[in-house]
């Protein structure tokens, strides 16, 4: 039974359209634990529930799901052991935690020597990762300029560009329609991804059509994304929801506001993704993405 603090610190978590997929895995994988440690003797079929339950409040994020595949693989070896299955399960979310933490870094680390002196580099949204490799570059005093635009409707880009000047980091801000007019004074494109599956990734709506204008003048494009966001998802896993409108337009007779957060993008239009452990292709993508099966019970729809 959730008190009213944790149930609250629940709620803020799935209401929450603006942290990136690593920030909010590991703040589930903290949510998680505190709801298991109050049950002792949670059963199999009730944590997969559960699981199930924290994945489907943020479907998009493959490191969610990861997350949650990686708690029942090893709650399932403990149970066919006959041993109790929170204590395990609690401690492999503590583990993949740090684990991502650690990957996104060096993620980060790998990225960041993408960007050379004097370079400009287009971002699009708030990556964690990206957010990293950015630091990584101030640090080792590579001069850069970053052109990011405002991401609406929740404005995670005007959130990371005031991060970045305050930072030191020098940045032009622009409308996320006038974005593209920038790309010809880019170097290259340094986006993450919420999910990789194998057919693409996935993030942020507007990316596929500034990949586009980007591979029409010839802009590489870079991704930074940790292993712990490949998936082959199975069918009701991976998803991309619709977002609260409330920053778009209030609802009117015959008019529909629709915001859709989230997009699918084919591996064509990038060099490839720079993960921890290294770069690999489009090809490479999807083969990396087909080795990652996600357990059968959170596709389980309760149909």
């Amino acid at each position: 039974m959730k008190d009213s603090g944790s149930a609250s610190s629940a709620e803020a978590w799935r209401d929450n359209w603006v942290a990136g997929a690593g920030e909010l895995t590991r703040e589930a994988a903290a949510l998680l634990k505190a709801e298991l440690e109050g049950q002792p003797d949670v059963s199999l079929s009730d944590l997969a529930e559960v699981a199930r339950s924290f994945a489907t409040a943020h479907p998009a994020f493959g490191s969610l799901w990861r997350l949650m595949d990686r708690v029942l693989q090893v709650a399932e070896a403990a149970a066919e052991r006959g041993a109790p299955v929170g204590p395990p399960a609690c401690e492999a979310l503590d583990v993949f935690a740090l684990d991502l933490e650690s990957a996104e870094q060096k993620a980060a680390v790998r990225a960041s020597e993408l960007i050379h002196d004097g370079e400009a580099v287009l971002v699009y949204s708030r990556s964690g990762t990206v957010a990293r490799a950015l630091a990584e570059t101030r640090r080792r005093g590579v001069r850069h300029k970053v052109l990011i635009s405002e991401c609406r409707p929740e404005c995670e880009g005007t959130l990371f560009a005031r991060e970045l000047a305050a930072a030191g980091t020098s940045c032009v801000l622009t409308t996320d329609a006038g974005l593209g007019l920038f790309l010809g004074r880019a170097s290259s494109v340094l986006i993450g991804a919420d999910a990789v599956t194998p057919r693409g990734f996935v993030h942020k709506s507007g990316t596929y059509a500034l990949l586009l204008a980007a591979r029409e003048i010839a802009v590489p494009v870079y991704v930074a994304a940790v292993r712990a966001k490949f998936l082959d998802p199975p069918d009701g896993t991976l998803g991309l929801p619709l977002g609260p409108t409330q920053g778009i337009a209030p609802s009117l007779p015959n008019m529909d506001v629709i915001h859709a957060p989230f997009e699918e993008i084919p591996f064509s239009l990038i060099q490839g993704i720079c993960t921890e452990s290294l770069f690999l292709s489009p090809a490479e993508c999807a083969d990396a993405a087909r080795q990652a099966p996600i357990h059968p019970a959170l596709a389980n729809t309760g149909g």
